[in-house]
């Protein structure tokens, strides 16, 4: 019975050193995804003036986009009408494959992320890579659509992880 019960005390103990070692983990490979995905938007803003879904590079605010849409442009320069959204000088593919997160969520680009305070106050906008985490929730509680776009539902709920992005 003493055994059985020292057991127990040990799994108590260790269970959640593991989850934390293992959430630790998972967060570190989304930001390593995340920069690397970084990188690649910027050769695309340089190449064509435009972020992921064809904004340009001085627009503030509009839709987020699913990474793993065709019209991020990051796989392939998408046709409009009678027009590619991202002109003569794409060069990509910027990435092969992109990658999803540890949690199994596509990675979006947010042209105006708001980054809050822990007591909800808004400190700023800023273009991002977004990650929605553990929970796949934006602030919004919307869960997320691997679809082309979405409007709002992104902001910082707590667990995201993000990659800022400034215009180079």
């Amino acid at each position: 019975m003493i055994t059985v019960t020292i057991m127990g005390v040990v799994l108590g103990l260790a269970v959640p050193a593991v989850t934390r070692i293992q959430l630790r983990a998972k967060n570190m490979k989304a930001k390593a995804d995340m920069e690397m995905i970084a990188a690649a938007v910027y050769k695309q803003l340089s190449d064509t003036g435009k972020w992921p879904g064809g904004i340009v590079k001085t627009a503030w605010g509009g839709y987020e986009y699913s990474l793993a849409h065709g019209y991020s442009g990051m796989a392939s320069n998408p046709v409009v009408g009678s027009a590619t959204l991202f002109g003569n000088n794409w060069r990509g593919p910027y990435l092969e494959k992109l990658p999803t997160d540890p949690w199994g969520t596509a990675y979006w680009f947010d042209p105006d992320y708001c980054i809050y305070r822990p007591n909800g106050s808004l400190i700023r906008f800023t273009k991002a890579i977004v990650c929605w985490g553990p929970n796949r929730r934006g602030r919004t509680g919307v869960p997320p659509a691997n679809g082309k776009c979405i409007w709002g539902g992104l902001n910082d709920d707590g667990d995201n992880i993000i990659v800022e992005l400034k215009p180079r």
